[in-house]
């Protein structure tokens, strides 16, 4: 008797034997590329979420995330092109339909919280772009300091680093 797993490996023939079994029938999947950028965004992540919780703070966040870029030349060799995506992401986020307005109503910077946002990750950003800030909670409020204190000065980072 076939079972549903072999169901899958059958294919039907016009022969007398009616029906041949495969083996070994392999569908690629294709493959899945992570940006690099977002690489490096989740590895700082990661750090700073292993930290002390007396520890983290917007400063060693600032630290963390400079020391992985560092860190992470191999994939992601242009740290000035790494800012000006970052920048690019923020402003991405700003524009979502009411990210400005819930971050006045909250009384905090909404630079700020998308600097920290993107930071959260890809999937995070698409998830507060498609439900909003309120899908937060209280936890938006850790996000009231700028990560970084000149925008414009993001892309001089490279300068700084070498």
């Amino acid at each position: 008797m076939l079972t549903k797993h072999d169901l899958n490996s059958v294919k039907l023939t016009d022969d007398t034997k009616g029906v041949k079994v495969i083996n070994n029938i392999s569908k690629k999947k294709r493959a899945y590329k992570i940006d690099p950028r977002w690489k490096v965004c989740g590895a700082a992540r990661r750090r700073f979420n292993r930290l002390p919780t007396s520890l983290q703070n917007t400063d060693n966040k600032k630290i963390i995330i400079k020391e992985t870029l560092a860190e992470n030349s191999a994939i992601c060799p242009d740290s000035g092109d790494f800012w000006a995506w970052y920048h690019d992401q923020t402003g991405y986020l700003k524009r979502t339909w009411d990210f400005e307005k819930t971050c006045d109503e909250l009384g905090l910077d909404a630079q700020a919280v998308a600097e920290h946002l993107v930071l959260e990750g890809k999937q995070f950003c698409k998830d507060v772009r498609l439900e909003g800030l309120n899908r937060l909670g209280n936890v938006i409020r850790q996000y009231g300091e700028p990560l970084f204190d000149d925008e414009f000065n993001l892309y001089n980072k490279k300068v700084e680093n070498e």
